[in-house]
């Protein structure tokens, strides 16, 4: 590694849902595909009326298989739902969003938020009535799952200062932040551990770690960058995955990657 590396730090994960109704039995089957998840974590996924900025009072119009990511933090699912009469609602007064859930349960705010979601907003339909369509499932307004930010890496000597900056978080909250061996759609272990995100009262964060230039040295391995939802637990190990929650990555572009 050589000079200076900029690069951004985007919302994390992020994937697709294919949805798939056959009017002649009625059965609605839905794919749900993400990358991005923390790894080996479990994930409550929905259909819900409305949109993903307006969803509709008691909105949940069917649970989906819940995902379960491997890993390296990618997860699909394929739910077949039976005696499903209405067809797959387009861009029309009613609407149905897919949305994904932190997880493991719903029982706290934290698991409650939505990793992921979108909205249904075109249908096609072929030989028989058979409907299809395919949304992309992006950042949501839940709290720090909409940030974003930047990452400066330079070269000192032998050593690597590493800056992040992050907005969009929670006024006043800390986040882990670590480089690691993969890549943001296919995870792997923790190269170093980096400063916390430490967050103003405006939602931005920053961090500013200086390590050997030897933990950048992975021959034939990419790097990655990511910041978690919460801090490093000081009592709970192994930490619990909604705490260990990507909510931005950013790939290296080392020379070797």
């Amino acid at each position: 590694m050589q000079g200076t590396i900029q690069l951004n730090l985007l919302h994390t994960p992020t994937g697709t849902t294919m949805l798939r109704w056959n009017p002649a039995n009625r059965q609605l089957v839905v794919t749900v595909s993400l990358t991005g998840l923390a790894p080996n974590s479990i994930h409550p996924t929905h259909i819900h009326l409305g949109t993903c900025a307006a969803p509709a009072p008691q909105s949940m119009l069917f649970p989906l298989k819940t995902l379960r990511a491997d890993g390296k933090g990618t997860a699909t699912a394929t739910t077949t739902i039976a005696n499903v009469a209405q067809d797959i609602p387009g861009s029309g007064p009613i609407r149905w969003f897919v949305n994904v859930h932190n997880g493991p349960t719903l029982s706290t705010e934290v698991q409650n938020r939505w990793l992921a979601c979108g909205d249904i907003a075109s249908v096609q339909t072929g030989a028989g009535g058979v409907q299809s369509a395919m949304i992309s499932l992006m950042g949501t307004s839940s709290a720090d799952e909409h940030a974003a930010g930047t990452v400066v890496l330079s070269v000192e000597g032998q050593q690597v200062k590493v800056i992040v900056h992050v907005s969009g978080l929670i006024p006043g909250s800390r986040h882990m932040a670590h480089i690691h061996q993969g890549s943001c759609a296919a995870q792997g272990p923790v190269v170093a551990p980096l400063a916390p995100v430490i967050v103003d009262g405006h939602g931005n964060g920053i961090s500013t770690t200086v390590l050997p230039l030897t933990s950048m040295s992975l021959p034939a391995s990419a790097l990655y960058l990511n910041v978690h939802e919460g801090p490093m637990p000081t009592t709970m190990l192994p930490i619990p995955q909604q705490l260990f929650n990507p909510i931005v990555c950013g790939d290296i572009p080392l020379p070797h990657a």
